[in-house]
């Protein structure tokens, strides 16, 4: 561990329900930290898992010197979001990235979301969306109300086991992380398929243990596939539109809107097929060469692999 900084006695003020830890894999991303810090509550648990060559780690403790804690990992991005959850405190887990900010109404809406505070629409049924064939391994956690397995926020269960959100833009690219929101929002309106990406996911802390959290043979894409099997498990999983976090670095799409764009669809639909293995191709395994440097200035939090 490189450094942890004192969690706040927030006493009254503290937000009512489950507590949050929002965990972020960093390598050299202190252009970036000011951004994202400034978007966290301070009742949110911070992990940052890094593995920088600058000082990222003390800007982060200088800047959120409250509910902040580094630690130190090397290795995949899988084996980073993973170091922090086991560090994490959190009821609720959400797993993002330093190139985005959390929208004003983020936390708020993520606890009303888990909570069953609003309703939802009910997606088709799919072998990977939650609602289809069981997966033996694991048995459903939620009954969304049914039975003895309706639960509810106060009781410290939830209405779903994960829920993912969407990735948008002010500036550059916005078309671009529009389309993409809403291919999403269609994926799960068609097939309950909760696409989720890296950025803007959230598990409740016993669905990620059931699922036995990220798989560290996966050198991207990591994401994807922690949804796509908590779905093949019958685990509830849910995209929300409306929860938000805003990019703001476009490092991946400068090299190419249709490179990113067909990696990700190929990738995926891949992990859709042979998700329910319990080992991987080595095509999968191996990352395409996606994470590969372009130059000093491009260096991040996907560059933790070595």
């Amino acid at each position: 561990m490189i450094g942890t900084a004192p969690r706040p006695d927030l006493g009254a003020t503290r937000r009512s329900g489950p507590t949050t830890s929002v965990i972020v894999p960093t390598k050299n991303e202190r252009h970036n930290l000011p951004r994202l810090l400034a978007s966290l509550p301070d009742d949110v648990e911070l992990l940052l898992c890094d593995a920088s060559d600058d000082d990222t780690p003390e800007l982060a403790l200088h800047l959120r010197p409250h509910n902040t804690r580094v630690l130190s990992v090397a290795g995949s991005i899988a084996a980073a979001r993973q170091a922090g959850a086991e560090a994490s405190t959190g009821d609720l887990l959400v797993f993002s990235d330093a190139d985005v900010t959390f929208a004003p109404d983020y936390f708020e809406r993520l606890l009303a979301v888990f909570g069953g505070g609003e309703p939802a629409p009910t997606p088709s049924p799919s072998p990977a969306s939650g609602r289809g064939e069981p997966d033996s391994q694991t048995p459903p956690l939620h009954r969304n109300g049914e039975g003895g397995g309706g639960w509810g926020l106060a009781e410290g269960c939830y209405r779903w086991d994960a829920v993912c959100g969407a990735k948008l833009s002010r500036g550059q690219y916005a078309g671009y992380y529009r389309l993409v929101a809403a291919s999403q929002r269609l994926t799960y309106a068609a097939s309950g398929i909760a696409a989720a990406s890296g950025s803007n996911m959230a598990l409740t802390r016993r669905a990620f243990r059931a699922l036995g959290g990220f798989r560290s043979d996966l050198r991207c894409n990591e994401d994807t596939e922690l949804f796509l099997r908590a779905g093949r498990r019958r685990l509830q999983v849910h995209f929300d539109p409306r929860l938000v976090v805003w990019a703001t670095d476009h490092r991946r799409l400068h090299r190419g809107l249709v490179r990113k764009s067909v990696h990700s669809l190929v990738r995926n639909l891949l992990l859709f097929v042979v998700c329910k293995r319990p080992g991987l191709p080595h095509l999968l395994v191996h990352d395409w060469g996606y994470w590969a440097r372009t130059g000093p200035a491009t260096s991040s939090a996907r560059h933790l692999v070595r």
